[in-house]
């Protein structure tokens, strides 16, 4: 089903409160959230392979990269939240960055930020 710029602009703020108040660990113990967040990541997967992201001027691009958020924080699973894009799961998996750019930067900009975080010294890269 097709929805208009509001739908996935409220959607995407919606999952990005669900998405905010998980990782602060507001919804701790929450079964009915819980029960919930293994459809709600099928979802997420679904749309990402749809290619939702890939409307020009909607809040679709947003809506993805709060499915792919959300994705990881579900499961860590890079290969599911970028599994359209081997080159910002790579840069997830190797570095935990996530690029939240809607597809603006091209594989050669991706290659730099990596040898970038490859270079850091160990120090910088913890937690």
């Amino acid at each position: 089903a097709n929805a208009d710029e509001t739908e996935l602009f409220e959607w995407s703020l919606a999952l990005h409160a669900v998405v905010k108040e998980w990782h602060e660990g507001v919804h701790a113990g929450d079964l009915d959230l819980l029960a919930a967040l293994a459809p709600a990541a099928d979802a997420c997967a679904a749309a990402i392979l749809d290619d939702c992201g890939q409307a020009p001027c909607s809040y679709a691009a947003a809506l993805v990269s709060n499915c792919r958020a959300f994705l990881l924080l579900y499961d860590g699973d890079a290969a599911r939240a970028f599994s359209d894009d081997a080159n910002r799961r790579h840069l997830f998996n190797n570095h935990s960055v996530f690029l939240a750019d809607d597809g603006y930067f091209d594989p050669a900009s991706i290659a730099a930020m990596d040898a970038l975080y490859t270079d850091l010294p160990a120090h910088l890269m913890d937690n």
